[in-house]
C-alpha cells in the first residue's frame, strides 16, 4: 500500500487541506481569536538541546492541552528528552501526564500543571464548507505566536491538496478558528511522494477525547479519608481487576521483563508497595542493566516505603548505566530525605544541567538551598519557578516564608 492511499484510508471520514490566501491588513479586534488559549510545544533532548517545535492550544483551564499525537510521539521518541510548553505571556510549563491519544486521527491530550488559564471553545457539531473563512495561530517557528487569516479549500474526492506558503512543520497542533472564534479544526502535517501538505484534522474527535476524559474523572470515587486504624486501605475494584490482570500474564510468561513491570505498577496503585519492590527485584536479577528497573525499585523504597538509604545505590547504579536528569533528580530527593543536603544540591544541580527547564529539580534546589542557609539561592530557583511552574513556586514559596528550619547538613 502506498503512502498516499494509507494517508487516504486514515482520513477518509474527513480530511481537509488549507488553501491560504493569507490577509496582510489586521483582524478587526472583535474577529480576533484568543492568542492566551496558544502555546508552544518544545521537545528537548536529554542534553537540553530543543529538537523539533510545535503549537497546542489550552481545551480546558486546569491545564489540558491539545495537539497532535505526532508531536507526542517526537517527545517519547526522545529518550531522556523533556516535553514543556510557553504561553503567550512566556510562562514555562513541563507536561505533567499524558490524558489521552487517538492514533487513528493524530490527536493528544495533555496536561500541565497549572490552573485558571484561558481555554478556547469548540464547535464539535461544525461542517467545512468551501472558502469558509478561517484563522490559525500557531509559532511556525518556535520563536513567536502567530495569527494568518485564509480560507478553506475541500476537495471530495482528493484529500491532498497543495498548500500555499505560510504554513511550517511548527504549526502541527495549531488550532483552526471560524469566525465565531471556535474551534474547528486542528493543523497536522500529510507526506505524500509530491511532499508535505497542511491538513486539518475535524475538532470533533478532540472533543470527544475529551468527553471521554471528563467522564472517567467523574466516575472516580471520592478521595477516602485517612482512617484512625492503621490497616491498609482497600484497592477499588478497578485496581484489583488490573493487578488480577498483570498476575496473570506472570503467570503465562513469568520470565518476561515487560510483564513483570507492569505487574508491579499494579502493585504500586494497590498500595503493595513490598510485592511491588520484589517484582522489581526480579527483573533486575533476569536483565542486570535494566537502568528503569534500578530507578523504580528506588522510588519503591524512598517514597511508599520510607527507606531512602536503599533508593541511593539504586540510583547510583542506574547512573552508571545511562545518565538522566530523572535520576540525577530522584538521587537528590533521596539525599535530602536523609539530610545530605550537600550531596542533594549537586544532583540537582546535574539534573538541571543535563534539562535546564526541569521544574522538580529547581524545586528540590531550592529547598536544598534553604536547608544550607542560602535564602538568596533559593529566591532564585523561586524566581526561575515562577515560569516553569507556578504551583511549585507557590509551595517554594511557603518554606521561603517560614522561619528557617533548624537542621544541620550531615
Amino acid at each position: 500500500m502506498t503512502i498516499t492511499k494509507m494517508i487516504k484510508k486514515a482520513h477518509v471520514l474527513i480530511s481537509l487541506v488549507f488553501y491560504m490566501c493569507f490577509a496582510t491588513q489586521a483582524f478587526p479586534v472583535d474577529l480576533v481569536p484568543p492568542k492566551e488559549s496558544v502555546v508552544i510545544i518544545y521537545i528537548d533532548d536529554r542534553t537540553g538541546r530543543t529538537v523539533t517545535t510545535a503549537s497546542g492550544f489550552i481545551i480546558d483551564r486546569d491545564g489540558i492541552i491539545a495537539t497532535t499525537h505526532t508531536v507526542l510521539s517526537k517527545w517519547l521518541a526522545a529518550s531522556g528528552g523533556t516535553l514543556f510548553v510557553k504561553s503567550v505571556n512566556n510562562a514555562l510549563f513541563q507536561i505533567d501526564d499524558i490524558i489521552s491519544v487517538d492514533k487513528t486521527h493524530n490527536i493528544a491530550l495533555f496536561r500541565i500543571n497549572a490552573q485558571n488559564l484561558t481555554a478556547v471553545s469548540f464547535s464539535p457539531e461544525y461542517r467545512p464548507v468551501m472558502n469558509d473563512e478561517i484563522t490559525v495561530i500557531g509559532s511556525p517557528s518556535g520563536a513567536d505566536i502567530l495569527i494568518s487569516s485564509g480560507t478553506l479549500h475541500v476537495d471530495k474526492d482528493n484529500v491532498l491538496l497543495q498548500v500555499r506558503p505560510g504554513l511550517s512543520p511548527g504549526n502541527s497542533g495549531s488550532p483552526v478558528f471560524n469566525k465565531k472564534n471556535y474551534v474547528v479544526g486542528i493543523v497536522h502535517m500529510l507526506f505524500d511522494d509530491t511532499g508535505t501538505r497542511y491538513g486539518v484534522i475535524p475538532v470533533s474527535y478532540a472533543s470527544r477525547l475529551f468527553d471521554k476524559y471528563k467522564n472517567k474523572k467523574n466516575k472516580m470515587a471520592p478521595p477516602i479519608q485517612k482512617r484512625e486504624s492503621d490497616e491498609p486501605l482497600p484497592a477499588s475494584p478497578e485496581t484489583m481487576e488490573g493487578l488480577l490482570h498483570a498476575q496473570s500474564k506472570v503467570r503465562k510468561d513469568p520470565n518476561s521483563a515487560e510483564a513483570l513491570s507492569h505487574l508491579a505498577w499494579s502493585y504500586i496503585h494497590a498500595g503493595m508497595h513490598e510485592e511491588a519492590a520484589d517484582a522489581y527485584e526480579q527483573i533486575i536479577n533476569m536483565e542486570p542493566y535494566n537502568v528503569d528497573s534500578y530507578n523504580n525499585l528506588g522510588v519503591v523504597y524512598g517514597k511508599y516505603l520510607g527507606m531512602p538509604e536503599k533508593s541511593v545505590p539504586l540510583f547510583k547504579k542506574a547512573l552508571t548505566i545511562k545518565p538522566d536528569a530523572d535520576i540525577y533528580s530522584n538521587l537528590g530527593n533521596a539525599y535530602l530525605d536523609l539530610g545530605m543536603y550537600r550531596e542533594a544540591l549537586e544532583e540537582y544541580k546535574r539534573a538541571i544541567q543535563a534539562r535546564p527547564y526541569y521544574a522538580r529539580a529547581h524545586f528540590g534546589l531550592g529547598i536544598s538551598f534553604l536547608r544550607l542557609n542560602d535564602q538568596g539561592a533559593a529566591l532564585k530557583e523561586y524566581e526561575m519557578l515562577k515560569k516553569l511552574n507556578p504551583a511549585l513556586a507557590d509551595e517554594l514559596s511557603v518554606y521561603l516564608s517560614a522561619p528557617a528550619v533548624p537542621l544541620q547538613p550531615k
